[in-house]
C-alpha cells in the first residue's frame, strides 16, 4: 500500500493528527493479524476440501452376554440409512508455511525523524523480521504522537512511517491468509441439506426395488451468488420471474450496486447518498454494514474482487480517488490518488500471478494500479473525452482494454499500452464482453437504444448494429438461453430485452417496473439468475421457476 501522494504543506494534505490516527489504526489491525498467526503455530491449516456423499453408519449396539456388555455391529446397511457428506481435508503445516515465507514486496523507506539514538533497521526478509518491525514502528508512532507538532517537516516524516506501516499490513495480510482454513461449503448450508434430503428419498425408493449400488459423489461446489466465470445459462430466458425484491434506503438517481459473496452468503454493496457504501444481505434483505473513508468522498463506481484470498471492494469517487476496503473487516485498506475527476469505471486485470486494478475517469485518463504495491504502473491518456466504461478482453492469447468514452470506443493492448483499434466515433453508455466459441465479442449500448456488437476474431473487428429500444441503454450482459448466445439489455424505459444472436431478433421483453441502472448475469444457489437495480432503489433477483417434479 502507498501513502497519500501529496506534497507536504499543500491545502489537501492531511494533518499530522489524522495521519498518526491512521497509522495507529493500521498497527492495531496488524497486531490482531499477528496474534491470529501466532495462535495457530504448531497446527495445520486446511488448504483444500473435497466432499464425498456417503451413507451414515448405524451406531454400534450393545447386548448383554452373561455379566458383560458386548458391542455388536451389523455387516449390512439398514434400509433406512441416511446420507451425509464427509469432508476430506488437505492440510499444510503452519510452522512450515511461516518458516518458508519470504518477503517480495515494496521496500521500506528510511524515516526522516528518529525517536531515540538510532533509526529502525529496515531489513525485511522473513516472518521474524515482520514481528520486529511491527513493534518498532508501533513504538515510533507512539513517540511521534507525543513530540511532533503539525508542521510540514513533521507531516513528511509521519507520511513515510504511515507508508511503511501500510507496507507491513500487506505483508502480514499475505501470511495471515495462508494460515486460515478454507471455508466449509456445506456446513449449515440449508440448500445442501435440502438437496440431500430430496436425493435420499429418491435413493431409498430405488433401494426398495432391490437395486444395489454405492454412492461416491465428489467435488460438490457451493451454492452462492457469484460473478460468473463462465456465461450464465438459462433453460428458457422468456420464463424469468422476479423471485426476490427488496429496497435499499438512502439511494439516489444513478446509484450503483455491486454483488459479492463471502463464506456462502450473498451480499450487495450499494452506493448511497453522501460519503458511504452500505452492505446488504440478499437472503433476508438486511443491512449488514457500512463502509466509510477517512477522506469524505462520494462514490461513483464500485467493483468487488478477491486478492490473496481476501474479498475486497473498490470504490471510484467523484473526487478522482479510488478507495479500497477489506470486506471481512469492513475497514479501509488504502486510497489511490491519481485522477482529477469522477472515476466512472473499474476493472480487474489478472496477468500470470499478478493482479492489477484499472480505473477510468471523466478526466479522460486510465490508470493501471499494481495491487501488491498500490502504485500506478501506467497512465493511458485516451484523448477521447470523459470515460464511461472499461472492459478487459482477450484476443489471440493477448489481453486488451476496451475504453468507452465521450467520443467513441478504443482498444489498447495491455502488454504494450498502445492503441490497437478505434471502433466507433459514437458515444456508448456501457459495454459488455464475452469470449464464446473462439469469438471475442464486445457489445456497446448507446443513448438512442442502439447496440453495436464487435467480433474480434479476425485482424479487423467486424461490426453489427441491433435495435434494443429507443431510450438510453444503461446496462448490457451476455447470457445463454436454451444453448443459444443472447445479449440482455436494461435501460431507462424499465424493460429487460433479450436479443438472440442466432435468430438476430428480440425473443423476450420483461417489464422490470422502473428504469434499470444495473443489470448483471450471475449464479445464485447454483442456478443462473439476473440481478437488476432500478430507479426506485429496488434490487430484484430474476430466475426461472423451479420445476417441482
Amino acid at each position: 500500500m502507498s501513502a497519500p501522494n501529496i506534497e507536504p504543506g499543500t491545502q489537501d494534505c492531511d494533518s499530522i493528527q489524522i495521519m498518526i490516527s491512521r497509522a495507529k489504526a493500521i498497527c492495531k489491525v496488524n497486531t490482531e493479524s499477528l496474534e491470529i498467526i501466532k495462535s495457530r503455530k504448531g497446527q495445520k491449516v486446511i488448504v483444500d476440501r473435497e466432499y464425498v456423499l456417503v451413507e451414515k453408519q448405524s451406531p454400534p449396539k450393545r447386548k448383554k452376554v452373561g455379566d458383560e456388555s458386548v458391542i455388536t455391529t451389523s455387516a449390512t446397511t439398514s434400509p433406512n440409512s441416511e446420507l451425509t457428506f464427509v469432508s476430506r481435508d488437505i492440510k499444510k503445516d503452519i510452522d512450515t508455511i511461516i518458516q518458508n515465507w519470504r518477503y517480495k514486496g515494496e521496500k521500506l523507506e528510511k524515516e526522516n525523524i528518529s525517536i531515540g539514538s538510532s533509526y529502525i533497521a529496515r531489513s525485511l526478509v522473513n516472518f521474524q523480521d515482520l514481528l520486529c518491525l511491527h513493534k518498532e514502528y508501533q513504538a515510533l508512532i507512539t513517540g511521534y504522537s507525543k513530540v511532533l507538532a503539525d508542521y510540514p517537516d513533521s507531516r513528511a516524516a509521519v507520511a513515510i512511517v504511515l507508508k511503511n506501516t501500510e507496507i507491513l499490513q500487506v505483508a502480514i495480510g499475505k501470511v495471515h491468509m495462508q494460515v486460515i482454513d478454507v471455508r466449509n461449503d456445506i456446513e449449515d448450508n440449508k440448500e445442501v441439506d435440502a438437496c440431500i434430503t430430496c436425493f435420499q428419498n429418491g435413493i431409498q425408493k430405488m433401494k426398495d426395488t432391490g437395486v444395489k449400488f454405492t454412492i461416491d459423489i465428489k467435488s460438490v461446489t457451493e451454492g452462492t451468488l457469484t460473478k460468473h466465470t463462465s456465461i450464465p445459462e438459462f433453460n428458457a430466458i422468456e420464463k424469468l420471474q422476479c423471485q426476490r425484491t427488496f429496497k435499499l434506503d438512502g439511494c439516489c438517481l444513478g446509484s450503483r450496486i455491486e454483488p459479492y459473496s463471502i463464506d456462502g452468503m450473498q451480499y450487495v454493496a450499494s452506493r448511497n447518498y453522501g460519503i458511504y457504501v452500505q452492505l446488504w444481505n440478499v437472503r433476508d434483505c438486511s443491512k449488514v454494514g457500512t463502509l466509510t473513508s477517512d477522506r469524505k468522498y462520494s462514490m461513483r463506481s464500485l467493483l468487488s474482487f478477491e486478492i490473496h484470498g481476501v474479498p475486497m471492494l473498490a470504490g471510484g469517487s467523484v473526487n478522482g480517488k479510488v478507495i479500497l476496503w477489506n470486506l471481512i473487516t469492513k475497514r479501509e485498506v488504502s486510497t489511490l490518488l491519481s485522477h482529477t475527476s469522477h472515476v466512472n469505471s473499474l476493472q480487474i486485470h489478472k496477468y500470470e500471478d499478478k493482479m492489477f486494478l484499472i480505473s477510468g475517469s471523466v478526466d479522460g485518463s486510465v490508470q493501471v494500479w499494481d495491487l501488491d504495491t498500490y502504485k500506478v504502473i501506467k497512465t493511458i491518456n485516451s484523448y477521447m473525452g470523459y470515460i464511461t466504461a472499461l472492459q478487459v478482453i482477450s484476443r489471440n492469447g493477448k489481453d486488451y482494454l476496451a475504453v468507452a468514452a465521450g467520443t467513441g470506443v478504443g482498444v489498447w493492448c495491455l502488454s504494450q499500452y498502445t492503441k490497437s483499434f478505434e471502433l466507433s466515433p459514437s458515444y456508448y453508455e456501457c459495454i459488455a464482453y464475452i469470449n464464446h466459441n473462439n469469438d471475442a465479442l464486445l457489445a456497446g449500448g448507446t443513448e438512442n437504444g442502439l447496440a453495436t456488437i464487435w467480433n474480434f476474431k479476425d485482424d479487423q473487428p467486424t461490426k453489427q448494429n441491433i435495435k434494443l429500444g429507443d431510450i438510453i441503454i444503461e446496462a448490457l450482459e451476455w447470457i445463454k438461453s436454451d444453448g443459444k448466445l443472447c445479449l440482455v439489455s436494461g435501460g431507462l424505459d424499465g424493460w429487460i430485452r433479450v436479443w438472440d444472436m442466432a435468430s438476430n431478433s428480440i425473443t423476450s421483453i420483461i417489464n422490470n417496473g422502473s428504469s434499470i441502472n444495473v443489470l448483471r448475469g450471475l449464479k445464485r444457489n447454483g442456478r443462473a439468475c439476473i440481478l437488476t437495480f432500478d430507479g426506485n432503489c429496488h434490487v430484484k433477483v430474476w430466475e426461472e421457476p423451479v420445476d417441482e417434479s
